[in-house]
């Protein structure tokens, strides 16, 4: 039957010819069919079309393309249906059971409808070829099969079905409803681009089977969309003996099970290579926002190379609070690669009671083996959970002023003890929960402290802290901190508190203690002056202990400087200089000798051991030790000069020389030949 059209939009018409009870039957056998209107029309019909094709077909009627039977049967054997065009409707009818068989399907554009849709019915498919498919609607009608159980048990089979080369602005099998048990044998899906998963199930209660499926070369491109297979709600999942190789996901990896009240089933003798995901869980993302019920078991299958940019480059689990959901037994690791943590594994949080279950089971029997992680967790990996203070860099027990800066040096951990490199700066949002105790351990009330600027940024495994700490009362303290985050609370409590022993102090006497605007607590602060540059050589002197006012702070030169901008030297006069004090009685007679052989050794003078102090200074004193004498009255003064403050206990030695005289005569005789002891008064 060739160019056979007609205004009506159908060719045979059965919608009268049922009785009640009983449905109308039409066989077609070994026909060919090429540019018609709608094959069949009817109700209660069950159509048998074998040994048929149905080729260039450009139906532009308000009908399914081919055949429109409500709450019948299609049945399709060994058939072909190619370069088929489809427009409002989908080839088939939806609400009527279909079975296909042997049947090839190819060139087939949609612009608007799924190009095979089933509601409320059964759906089979058995050795059959889809290629070549490409589907142009709305993201919800844009499917190449899409099944609707709503709330009745559906069986769905799929067996020896090749999926190649498709191309779809929505998901390439789409199941929504309440329950069905679906079991996909023997499939093979390549070369397939999505804008969604490419399996997508939102049923209510799922139960599926996958056995001997080759998965290669496919692709999502939707960003918002997980995984490549999208499974929800309740799950019972069994993927036995087959192959997902060189895939890539925009967003999850492979699977994504998501919204999960209940996930059990078993993924058995499984291999997945070089899969790739730019957000999280290379192959498996497993998403449960409460607690998750059942137990999944993961055996002898092997992840190779797969690669995510986020977080684990095989396994990503937002959170872990049952002993026994996850069971990993006898599985390869090896290759994978998470762009920031978990090279293989990542888990977001996890109870603190299951945290070594877990460590356990992952190491059951799995190798690991040449997994990477850019910012920690080789093999496994979790967010951050753990503090440690860097013993090298950082003073557990610190004294400060209300105000000032206290700079900390921290490590951070994970719970698997991996340290946090975070070259990518990913937890840059995390900061830490900080409160206040006394010694005693009770909570400082909130109104009479402020803790501030307790931002951290962590670089090469060393978080670096400055925080502010206002309090009313000086007197010492205990500071508790966690981790916390700003955009969702990705810690548990773990029981790691890190404390710090404080001591607050009151203001030093040159600071300004000002108080807030309730008078509650206050901040010591440095005087600032407006016309001096405290950098330099000047000192801001307050006007007041409470205000801080730039424009009445005083400015003066610091000690040791003078004139109008503080630029000029102030030196000592030591035109004025006396000895006021001598070391003691030996040297007090060592200096009488030393009078004494002057006139005996024609001025010659031996002398050991006297001070000096400046006139002009209550705090500078010289001390010179072992003046000896040679003729014509030059003098070398072998051991040294010396400052002594009385404000400090160190010494500043002023060209000194330890070697003996001999050794240093000629230098000292040169440096010193015009050196006279009646420049000083004795």
């Amino acid at each position: 039957m060739i160019n056979v059209k007609n205004k009506i939009g159908y060719l045979i018409d059965n919608s009268s010819f049922h009785t009640k009870n009983k449905f109308s039957e039409i066989q077609i056998n070994t026909s060919y069919f090429e540019n018609i209107n709608t094959l069949i029309n009817g109700k209660e019909v069950n159509s048998y079309i074998k040994n048929s094709k149905f080729y260039n077909i450009n139906n532009l009627s308000a009908y399914p393309t081919l055949i429109n039977t409500l709450y019948g049967r299609i049945i399709l054997e060994n058939c072909s249906i190619s370069n088929i065009m489809v427009y409002g409707y989908s080839i088939f009818s939806e609400e009527t059971d279909i079975t296909l068989s042997n049947v090839i399907i190819s060139n087939i554009t949609s612009n608007h409808k799924n190009v095979i849709s089933s509601i409320l019915n059964n759906f089979n498919l058995f050795n059959i070829t889809f290629n070549n498919i490409n589907i142009y609607g709305d993201f919800n009608d844009s499917s190449l099969i899409e099944i609707s159980t709503e709330n009745i048990n559906k069986n769905i089979t799929l067996n020896n079905i090749q999926l190649l080369n498709i191309n779809a602005n929505g998901n390439i099998i789409n199941m929504k409803g309440t329950n069905a048990f679906i079991h996909f044998n023997n499939i093979i899906m390549k070369n397939i681009t999505s804008f969604g998963p490419i399996i997508k199930s939102t049923l209510n209660n799922v139960n599926i089977k996958m056995e001997s499926l080759i998965f290669e070369n496919n692709s999502s491109i939707d960003k918002y969309s997980k995984g490549l297979i999208n499974i929800n709600n309740n799950i019972n999942i069994d993927l036995l003996n087959s192959k997902f190789n060189n895939n890539k996901s925009y967003n999850s990896g492979v699977i994504y099970f998501g919204n999960i009240n209940s996930l059990n089933g078993n993924i058995n003798n499984c291999t997945f290579n070089n899969n790739i995901a730019s957000g999280d869980g290379g192959v498996f993302y497993i998403n449960n926002q409460n607690k998750l019920n059942g137990k999944l078991l993961i055996e002898k299958t092997s992840f190779n190379k797969n690669h995510v940019n986020l977080f684990g480059g095989v396994i990503y689990m937002n959170e872990y609070n049952n002993e026994n959901n996850i069971i990993l037994i006898n599985n390869n690791f090896t290759n994978n690669y998470a762009g920031i943590a978990g090279g293989s594994i990542f888990i977001t949080n996890i109870n603190k009671h299951n945290a070594s279950y877990l460590n356990k089971i992952i190491y059951n029997n799995n190798l690991f083996n040449m997994n990477y992680a850019g910012s920690h967790g080789l093999n496994i990996g979790s967010n951050p959970v753990k503090l440690i203070f860097d013993d090298n860099n950082t003073n557990t027990n610190i004294k400060f002023l209300p105000g000032n800066p206290i700079s900390l040096t921290l490590k951070v951990y994970d719970l698997f003890d991996n340290l946090i490199i975070d070259n990518e700066k990913y937890f840059s949002n995390i900061g830490l929960d900080m409160k206040l105790f006394d010694i005693n351990d009770n909570l400082i009330n909130d109104d009479i402290y402020k803790i501030t600027n307790n931002e951290i940024s962590i670089e090469k495994g060393n978080i670096l802290v400055v925080i502010k700490i206002y309090i009313k009362e000086p007197g010492k303290y205990k500071l508790k901190f966690n981790l916390k985050s700003k955009v969702n609370n990705i810690i548990y409590d773990n029981g790691n508190t890190v404390e710090l022993f404080v001591e607050s102090l009151d203001c030093n006497q040159s600071d300004i203690k000002k108080e807030d605007n309730n008078n509650m607590l206050y901040i010591c602060e440095k005087p600032i002056c407006m016309k001096c540059d405290t950098d330099k050589n000047f000192d801001c002197i307050k006007r007041s202990d409470t205000v801080n006012n730039p424009k009445i702070n005083i400015c003066q030169c610091s000690k040791g400087w003078k004139g109008e901008r503080c630029d000029e030297y102030d030196f000592y006069n030591i035109k004025k200089l006396k000895i006021i004090k001598t070391s003691g009685i030996l040297s007090s007679t060592i200096i009488t000798i030393g009078n004494i052989l002057l006139c005996i050794t024609e001025k010659n003078i031996i002398a050991h051991n006297f001070k000096i102090m400046f006139n002009n200074s209550k705090k500078d004193m010289m001390l010179l030790e072992k003046i000896l004498s040679k003729n014509n009255y030059d003098f070398i003064i072998n051991k040294d000069y010396k400052f002594f403050s009385q404000s400090s206990s160190s010494s500043i030695d002023s060209n000194t020389s330890n070697n003996s005289v001999e050794e240093n005569k000629n230098t000292d005789k040169r440096r010193f030949s015009n050196t006279n002891l009646k420049n000083y008064r004795v």
